[in-house]
């Protein structure tokens, strides 16, 4: 029991190692470069008809540049193959809530069960599917990644400089 447990580790660790290494650490040296367009301006640019989160309005940061870019070319990719965005959308949603929830289920079985290596096995396996789940999709962010930085060359952004910090943090949002 205590191998299949450790099986079932390696694709969190390694999920979370990524996540960490092309995310996480790629944002926090270039996603608060200050960019001189707003977002926006950006959606003005881009045509896009759809909502701006709240969380991103007045921003100009190279992170939520990033993400509306993303955001767009999820709306555009939607049109062109529906079920792989909505496999993606899932699985974003699906990483947030599976840790948690499966750490707060794993107390209350402690509770009653008393069997920790049962319990520990249920929470790493239902984090390893969840991890791959996200991994699986990962092609479509990839798309979408590409499909924002071409519309980013095209909409010509004031600044020159201010384009390779919001590549850069296009490209960290795949492992998001």
């Amino acid at each position: 029991m205590n191998f299949l447990t450790m099986i079932c580790l390696l694709p969190v660790a390694a999920f979370w190692a990524a996540r960490w290494f092309f995310f996480r650490n790629v944002i926090d040296q270039v996603g608060s470069h200050d960019c001189r367009i707003s977002v926006e301006t950006l959606v003005e640019k881009l045509h896009f008809a759809g909502k701006i989160p709240k969380s991103m309005k007045d921003k100009r940061t190279a992170e939520h540049l990033a993400e509306m870019l993303m955001i767009s070319s999820f709306e555009s990719l939607k049109t062109q193959h529906p079920q792989p965005v909505i496999l993606r959308k899932r699985a974003d949603t699906w990483i947030l809530l599976v840790p948690p929830f499966s750490l707060m289920i794993a107390a209350f079985a402690f509770f009653v069960a008393k069997n920790l290596t049962l319990i520990l096995l249920c929470v790493a396996l239902v984090n390893a599917l969840a991890a791959i789940f996200k991994f699986t999709t990962r092609q479509v962010a990839t798309l979408a990644a590409d499909q924002a930085i071409e519309k980013l060359r095209r909409i010509r952004i004031p600044r020159q400089a201010d384009e390779e910090p919001i590549i850069a943090c296009i490209r960290a949002l795949v492992w998001k």
